[in-house]
C-alpha cells in the first residue's frame, strides 16, 4: 500500500512539472 501512495505522489509530481514547463 505504502508503495502505491509513492508512485501517485510521484505521478502528481510530474504533473505539476508538465504543467509548470508550459
Amino acid at each position: 500500500d505504502g508503495y502505491l501512495k509513492v508512485i501517485q505522489g510521484v505521478t502528481t509530481i510530474e504533473e505539476v512539472l508538465r504543467v509548470a514547463q508550459e
